[in-house]
């Protein structure tokens, strides 16, 4: 289990309201949707009494993300839908752009599942996604070697997409971090990156995260495509 996957609770599910201001009508929607069995994002935990999950949600017009405490941690967790999934509800020209960079991702033994708005549409079947919203993406690397390419390969989709990109990369050891702070970094000679698990989160040496490879993900860069 990780941050950004999914939780289905049980109606008899013990849980609070970490926000114990939250209107009567918010609460109502929340219950709601636990009957109708729509899931919620696991979050990083910010304690070891609770298990912290939340679901986005719109009332009246506004949107509101309501965070709940659970009592014990749930067993099972889902990954979020695949960028795949997603981008079967977009125009053609951006399905041909995503599923193009599923196949280079897939050759690295990759898996490309989305999260945020895009997938809060898709999940909850309201209207999440507006003209600046970002395509959050989480990249599922199993072989760390082939991580310069597939920073290549991010770079190359963020300028041939007209919907501005971000995300993650999870590593094997469920580690996630941005991958645009690490283009970042990379191309301002910056050092260290922030790590995020699912019960910490710390700055590291973006060397020490990739295992020592981090000249030879400066120069794969380098390359033309």
């Amino acid at each position: 289990m990780n941050r950004h996957h999914l939780i289905y609770l049980q109606a008899n599910e013990t849980f609070r309201f970490l926000d114990t201001s939250l209107a009567v009508s918010i609460q109502q929607k929340i219950h709601q949707m636990i009957e109708q069995n729509i899931p919620f994002t696991v979050c990083r935990q910010e304690s070891v009494d609770y298990f912290k999950v939340a679901v986005s949600c719109f009332i009246d017009g506004r949107k509101y993300r309501v965070a709940l405490a659970l009592d014990t941690v749930p067993v099972q967790s889902h990954k979020p839908p695949l960028l795949s999934v997603i981008a079967e509800n977009l125009d053609t020209q951006t399905q041909a752009l995503l599923q193009a960079f599923i196949q280079k991702m897939e050759q690295m033994s990759c898996s490309v599942q989305v999260y945020g708005s895009y997938a809060n549409q898709y999940l909850y079947k309201e209207n999440f996604v507006h003209a600046q919203s970002d395509l959050d993406l989480l990249i599922e690397v199993n072989e760390m070697n082939k991580l310069p390419q597939i920073i290549q390969a991010i770079e190359q989709l963020k300028i041939q997409i007209s919907i501005t990109i971000d995300g993650e990369i999870a590593l094997p050891t469920a580690q996630n971090f941005s991958f645009n702070e690490l283009i970042f970094a990379l191309n301002h000679q910056q050092d260290t990156l922030i790590v995020k698990e699912l019960y910490e989160i710390r700055l590291q040496k973006i060397a020490e995260i990739l295992g020592g490879n981090l000249y030879e993900l400066q120069q794969y860069r380098t390359c033309p495509a």
